[in-house]
């Protein structure tokens, strides 16, 4: 990661290693703007870099788009390390829509790279071959490694901790391609241990991900089960598009049963809930079961005190004599419907303020409203 004085980038790095994307998109796009209007371009390069990251991890690459002409254009211009800062952006922004200009486009960073001494960028332009030749479409494990070699010495030299994480995957997944799973379950304990260090939240889910797939690869279904569900567990639908997608069909893949976007599904004109594991929850002349869970699940992380429940479910003033137990019995039965293991509850839950839906809880709700349209 690029050291900087420039605290609103350094916000940026900090929000996207984070996994807070759009908020690192939003202090990107103002550094790369501000960095521009003063003509610091170390720092436009910089704040771009993080820009096209989260816009990535966004799904949208539009904002990072409105750079490429100027980009461009300095790319021409430009000599010595920032020429190499402008033409690895180029080459990550053609890795990532798959251009056929990719291959050569990497190929000329790491040769800009070196021939500047711009060591940042030789490494991470040296990551981009290494992740081209081990993806489907161009697998060449050797060549993968090849470039994951001179990544690592790279790596002794620098302080890019996140570029050691990144080479630690890489080698894990090869090394399973090649059925060597001792050594790739190895490499993929380092990598969550310097994540976990480090603190890169970013890093986890992918990281879990591939340990299920080790644990697939050998036939450990049970495992597999298990590290599917916390790699989803550790990304948002909303927050993480691009993780969640590619994690979600992964899963999806080798379980051979599709994995639901949203822990519940609420469809309220028919008064039907559904939950990821559990399937459809059966309602029936359970009215007000119903009413408190869409009163959880329309406003998750809201905190509903004993008063609160009883005057907006019950519509009676709040007497702990009368209703205290009344709570207690609902909740109980609520969570006997909602959880998949209603003694270690995951969505319902409470605090000294009340009783509120988990707000990680990914919810879809089909308003009554929506049928009407």
């Amino acid at each position: 990661m690029k050291q900087t004085t420039n605290h609103l980038i350094k916000i940026a790095q900090l929000e996207y290693q984070k996994g807070h994307f759009m908020e690192a998109s939003v202090s990107a796009k103002t550094a790369a703007q501000d960095s521009l209007s003063q003509k610091n371009f170390s720092d436009w390069l910089e704040a771009a870099r993080i820009l096209l990251l989260a816009n990535n991890e966004l799904d949208s690459l539009l904002e990072f788009e409105a750079l490429l002409t100027p980009l461009q254009q300095f790319e021409k211009d430009s000599e010595g390390p920032t020429k190499a800062s402008a033409q690895y952006l180029l080459a990550h922004y053609l890795l990532i829509k798959n251009s056929p200009e990719a291959e050569t486009a990497i190929a000329n960073s790491i040769s800009t790279g070196a021939s500047t001494q711009n060591l940042e960028c030789l490494a991470r332009s040296l990551a981009l071959a290494s992740f081209f030749y081990a993806r489907e479409a161009n697998k060449n494990l050797a060549k993968s490694v090849e470039y994951l070699d001179k990544l690592d010495i790279m790596i002794q030299e620098l302080s890019l901790y996140d570029l050691s994480i990144t080479s630690l995957i890489y080698r894990s997944f090869i090394n399973g391609e090649r059925n060597q799973f001792e050594r790739a379950q190895e490499l993929i304990w380092q990598a969550y241990e310097k994540a976990q260090h480090h603190g890169h939240q970013l890093a986890l889910p992918t990281i879990l991900a591939q340990i299920a797939r080790l644990q697939k690869q050998q036939n450990r279904n049970d495992l597999f089960q298990m590290y599917s569900e916390l790699a989803l567990r550790g990304v948002s639908a909303q927050r993480h598009p691009r993780l969640y997608r590619q994690i979600s069909e992964f899963c999806s893949y080798y379980s051979g049963k599709p994995v639901s976007a949203f822990d519940f599904v609420l469809d309220e004109s028919q008064s039907l809930l559904r939950e990821r594991d559990k399937g459809y929850i059966d309602f029936r002349n359970q009215h007000i079961l119903l009413e408190l869970a869409i009163l959880f699940l329309k406003n998750p992380g809201m905190r509903y005190s004993k008063e609160d429940l009883i005057e907006i479910i019950w519509k009676q003033a709040y007497d702990p004599d009368i209703h205290d137990n009344l709570i207690y019995v609902s909740i109980k039965r609520l969570r006997l419907l909602m959880e998949p293991n209603s003694e270690s509850p995951k969505y319902i839950l409470r605090d000294r303020k009340g009783y509120y839906l988990n707000a990680q809880t990914q919810i879809q709700v089909k308003t009554r409203e929506e049928h009407k349209v």
